[in-house]
């Protein structure tokens, strides 16, 4: 009896856990209908602070779904000269995929 359930609370387990992975069809995975308003698909961002310009190229387009990518940083003040040296932190974060 006792090995019946064990092997019963195992089951459980490993169907909650391929439950949990779920498909493509999870919420998690879903696009938002709701993007915002402000929503910029450009290549050029000013910094928060607007003291500098980002513009990022990929290395190949068109840019490829489920590879490793290169991309090319230029920073620059917002009069154009080059930024040497600039420490770079990137947000991979993805509101519109409901996660990140």
């Amino acid at each position: 009896m006792r090995r019946y359930f064990l092997l019963l609370g195992v089951l459980l387990l490993l169907a909650a856990a391929i439950g949990g992975c779920g498909g493509a069809a999870t919420p998690a995975m879903q696009m938002s209908s709701n993007a915002p308003a402000d929503t910029d698909f450009g290549t050029t961002r000013a910094s928060d602070g607007g003291l500098f310009q980002v513009t990022y190229t990929p290395a190949l387009e068109p840019i490829a779904i489920n590879e490793l990518h290169q991309w090319t940083l230029h920073v620059e003040t917002p009069e154009g000269a080059p930024v040497d040296d600039a420490v770079i932190a990137v947000s991979g974060g993805m509101p519109e995929h409901n996660h990140g």
